[in-house]
């Protein structure tokens, strides 16, 4: 096998654990009532914390 072949199974799980991470801020940010930690989990889920 080689690397290339192996790109679209990568790209496959890269989104995977993309999503899944993004769908987690996204349920913590409506759980949690602190605001500080509703602008971190906001930034995250943007991905602009710059």
């Amino acid at each position: 096998m080689t690397s290339a072949a192996a790109l679209p199974p990568t790209l496959s799980a890269n989104v995977t654990a993309e999503s899944a991470g993004r769908l987690l801020a996204t349920r913590l940010h409506t759980m949690t009532a602190d605001p500080e930690m509703k602008e971190l989990l906001a930034c995250v889920i943007a991905r602009d914390c710059g």
